[in-house]
């Protein structure tokens, strides 16, 4: 999807104020080491773990800030989505819109560490260095 939004529009088939969990990896593994740090913690629990709770108007508009220039929303239906994507990428899109994950972000930042936000993620990952890529 890199291509499409440095080209300038994200199309999903999510509604534009769904919000989306995501989780970056890198985050991920900080949480993963910090619970091998401390076994007795953590042992015998789950937790749902997230980075960012955000709508897709916030990714774009995340994406505009990093790649300095207008990124804009277009949601699309599902069925012209799995056409490109797949029945089970499509149906995993269906869970978010329907369903969602549900990680308590509050809790994970007070757990572990300050969370990345996307733009954060964008920035580590230099995506604004290549913003002008497909211009």
């Amino acid at each position: 999807m890199q291509q499409m939004i440095k080209n300038g529009t994200l199309y999903m088939p999510l509604s534009s104020d769904k919000n989306l969990q995501q989780l970056s990896e890198d985050d991920y593994g900080k949480m993963v080491a910090d619970v091998f740090d401390d076994k007795n913690k953590y042992s015998g629990k789950e937790i749902e773990v997230a980075s960012v709770d955000i709508t897709m108007e916030e990714v774009v508009k995340s994406f505009s800030n990093i790649l300095n220039k207008k990124v804009s929303y277009q949601q699309i239906p599902f069925e012209a989505f799995q056409k490109q994507a797949g029945e089970e990428v499509t149906t995993m899109f269906r869970w978010f819109e329907n369903v969602g994950y549900n990680a308590d972000i509050n809790m994970l930042q007070n757990t572990f560490f300050n969370l990345s936000s996307l733009e954060d993620y964008l920035s580590e990952h230099e995506w604004n260095k290549t913003a002008n890529v497909a211009q």
